[in-house]
C-alpha cells in the first residue's frame, strides 16, 4: 500500500517538471489592432487593421485603407506609411478617388527582434500636391 503514495508523488513531480517550462516561456506574439487616421479640410484617411509578428525578425500588416478626398485638377493621393521603429519608412500610395479605395492591405516587413512597428497615414492634393500626415501610431506585436 505504501507504493501508491510513491507513484502519486512521482506523477506529481513529473507534472510539476512539465509545467515549469510553460510558466517560464518567453513572451508570445500578439495581433494588435491599429487605426491611424488623418483629417484636414475635405480629406479624411484611416487605416483599420492589425499588426502581428510574422516569425523571427518579421511583421505583418493587414487591413483596409479608407479615404475621402475633394475633386481637384491634380488628382489627390492617399498613403499608408509603415516600417520598423528603428528603421526607415515604406509607403503604399493610391489615387484617392480611384477604384482601388478602399484598398486592401497585406504587407510583410523586416524588423530587428523585439522592435516595434510604426504606422502613419496621409493625403496629398491641390495645386502644390503637398502631403499632410496624421500622428504616428507605434504598435508592439511582440516577439
Amino acid at each position: 500500500m505504501r507504493r501508491k503514495p510513491r507513484i502519486a508523488g512521482l506523477v506529481a513531480a513529473a507534472v510539476a517538471v512539465l509545467a515549469v517550462p510553460l510558466v517560464a516561456s518567453p513572451a508570445q506574439a500578439d495581433t494588435v489592432r491599429a487605426k491611424p487616421y488623418y483629417e484636414s479640410g475635405n480629406y479624411a484617411v484611416q487605416f483599420l487593421g492589425t499588426v502581428s509578428s510574422d516569425g523571427a525578425g518579421k511583421y505583418r500588416i493587414q487591413g483596409t485603407l479608407y479615404a475621402t478626398c475633394p475633386s481637384s485638377i491634380v488628382p489627390p493621393e492617399v498613403t499608408l506609411g509603415y516600417g520598423a521603429n528603428s528603421g526607415g519608412w515604406h509607403y503604399e500610395t493610391f489615387a484617392c478617388n480611384g477604384d482601388k479605395i478602399p484598398a486592401t492591405i497585406d504587407i510583410t516587413g523586416d524588423r530587428p527582434s523585439g522592435d516595434k512597428v510604426d504606422l502613419i497615414v496621409g493625403a496629398a492634393g491641390g495645386i502644390l500636391h503637398t502631403w499632410g500626415y496624421g500622428k504616428k501610431v507605434i504598435v508592439d506585436p511582440g516577439v
